[in-house]
Order: C-alpha cells, then sequence, then structure tokens
C-alpha cells in the first residue's frame, strides 16, 4: 500500500470512479486517498497543476508534496506492490504503445462514458481534435468491421442486425446534421464523440451474431437472434436518451 499518495480523480467520470475504486479495494491506495476533483482540499490542489491534472490524473505525495500524473502515476501505482513489473513500464515498447492508448481515453473519456460535469470543479479535458479523430476512426473501424461480417452473412439474425444498425445510424446522421447547423464546431465534435460510442455499443452488443457461427458452425437461433438484437436496439436507445443525442 502506498500510505501518502493522494490520487485525484474526476468524479463527473464513472470509468475514472470504477479505476480508482479498484485501487482502493486491491489495497493499492487508502480510502482516504482516493479523492475526487470536486470535494479535494486546497492543501492538496496547491501541489497540483490542475491544468495538467484535467487531463492526465494526478498522484500526489503528502510526505514529499510531489506530484506526478498520467501514465507514470498509474503505472507507479502498480509497481508498489507488483515490482517485477516495474522494468516493463520503463521500457520504450510499453511507453510507446500505452501512451497514446492513455491519451485516447483521457481526451476522450466524457464522450465515452456518456457523463457530464456534476458538481464543483469542472475537470473535463479540453477538445483535442487529433485523440478525437483517432477514437472516431477507431470506433468506427470496429463499427464497420462489424457491419460488414453481419452483411456478409446471410443468416436472419444478421439480417435485422443489419437493419438496426443502418436505422441507428440514419437517425444520428440526420440528428447530428441538424444539431451541427446550430453549433459550434467543439459541440459538433462532441456530437461526433458520443454517437460514434453509441454505434460502438451497439455493434458490440451484436458481435455475439457474428462469433456463433464462426464457434458453432450454424447460423444462431431465431429466438437468440431477436434477443441479441432487442437488447443492443434497447442500449443503443437508452445511450440517445442519456446522452441527449
Amino acid at each position: 500500500m502506498l500510505p501518502d499518495k493522494v490520487i485525484i480523480y474526476d468524479d463527473s467520470c464513472p470509468m475514472c470512479k470504477l479505476y480508482t475504486m479498484w485501487f482502493v479495494a486491491w489495497g493499492f491506495l487508502k480510502p482516504e486517498n482516493r479523492i475526487g476533483f470536486s470535494a479535494a482540499p486546497s492543501n492538496i490542489t496547491s501541489h497540483v497543476d490542475l491544468d495538467r491534472g484535467r487531463h492526465e490524473i494526478p498522484l500526489f505525495d503528502r510526505g514529499t508534496g510531489e506530484t506526478i500524473y498520467g501514465l507514470n502515476a498509474l503505472t507507479h501505482i502498480l509497481e508498489s506492490r507488483w515490482g517485477w513489473l516495474k522494468p516493463v513500464f520503463k521500457s520504450k515498447l510499453f511507453v510507446w504503445t500505452f501512451y497514446p492508448l492513455y491519451q485516447i481515453i483521457t481526451y476522450n473519456r466524457r464522450v465515452i462514458a456518456g457523463c457530464k460535469h456534476c458538481c464543483g470543479f469542472d475537470c473535463a479535458p479540453d477538445l483535442n481534435r487529433f485523440y478525437r479523430s483517432v477514437y472516431l476512426g477507431l470506433a468506427g473501424t470496429f463499427i464497420g468491421m462489424i457491419a460488414c461480417l453481419l452483411f456478409a452473412s446471410t443468416t436472419f439474425g444478421s439480417t435485422i442486425a443489419v437493419g438496426t444498425l443502418a436505422a441507428f445510424g440514419l437517425v444520428g446522421t440526420v440528428c447530428g446534421t441538424i444539431r451541427r447547423l446550430n453549433s459550434d464546431s467543439e459541440e459538433g465534435w462532441n456530437y461526433a464523440g458520443n454517437f460514434a460510442t453509441t454505434l460502438l455499443i451497439i455493434s458490440i452488443f451484436l458481435t455475439p451474431l457474428v462469433v456463433w457461427p464462426m464457434v458453432v458452425g450454424v447460423a444462431p437461433p431465431k429466438g437468440l437472434a431477436w434477443f441479441v438484437v432487442l437488447v443492443a436496439a434497447l442500449f443503443g436507445l437508452e445511450e440517445i436518451r442519456r446522452r441527449e443525442l
């Protein structure tokens, strides 16, 4: 355990809440050393670069007054118990691989999680058009891959799944076009991120219809296909409602 280390997380983001809660549950940090930005006292935030902290999670040391950020902060927590991972974390291959991945997630966390500012200090990251474009590209690649595999299949489940994806895509495109006429650039980028995440979630739920024939060797039963598509559609509708697309 790191008794003097304090992690300050984005308490408007469900993903940030979850993984910092795991650090406490697994004994890496004391419960009182997990603090949301909205509740962080000034004697801690005065040692934190708040602008940098919005983009890279800060880990503050009460003993030394030092703060480290982002991927360095997360790997420091992990290697405090699993010291054998330290050479891995310090390797160039690890840094070249996971630093860009961390940046993609942290700059897009609000559109991935579909959350908005709740209270106190708003630690939402700035819009980074490069990392937003990378996220849109990755999400679009996965969505397109699932759509192509479904379209190539002649099963009943694949047909209704393609129809579901196409329907959500059409609605999202029309709504996005209308909203784009009345929004500034940043709002348009945020809409694109939110809508891409909604389609990504639907595609993930439709994945069993692609995997089933590969594993079992036959088309999925109609009952299973209807169930999978219904669940995907319901989650898609909920995401549209929750994100106010």
